[in-house]
C-alpha cells in the first residue's frame, strides 16, 4: 500500500475540522449550561423588621367621583339632617326631615 502525502493531509484537515467543532461545543455547553439548568442568579437579601416610613409630597385638587344634587318641590323648615357631607349612606335611608 501506497499513502500520498495528500490523501493524509486531507484526512487529517476532516478530523482536525471535526474536533474543532467538537471542542467548540463542548465549551459552548461547558459555559451555557449550568446557566440553563440552574436558572438565572439572583441577589438575595435578608428580611430585616424595622418601620416604614414614606413621605409623598404633591399638587393637585380633589375631586369626588360621582356629585348629586337633591332637590325638593315642597316648603318647609328642617327638622333634622342625620347625616353629614362626605357620609356614606345605603339606598333609601333618610337625608333629611322636614
Amino acid at each position: 500500500m501506497v499513502y500520498t502525502v495528500t490523501a493524509n493531509v486531507s484526512a487529517i484537515r476532516r478530523h482536525l475540522t471535526a474536533i474543532i467543532l467538537v471542542a467548540i461545543m463542548i465549551l459552548v455547553g461547558a459555559l451555557a449550561g449550568p446557566r440553563l439548568l440552574l436558572g438565572p442568579q439572583v441577589s438575595v437579601e435578608a428580611v430585616v423588621r424595622q418601620d416604614f416610613v414614606q413621605t409623598v409630597v404633591a399638587s393637585g385638587r380633589v375631586e369626588t367621583p360621582h356629585r348629586v344634587e337633591v332637590g325638593v318641590q315642597i316648603t318647609g323648615a328642617v327638622r333634622l339632617v342625620p347625616v353629614r357631607e362626605g357620609d356614606v349612606v345605603a339606598a333609601g335611608a333618610t337625608l333629611i326631615e322636614l
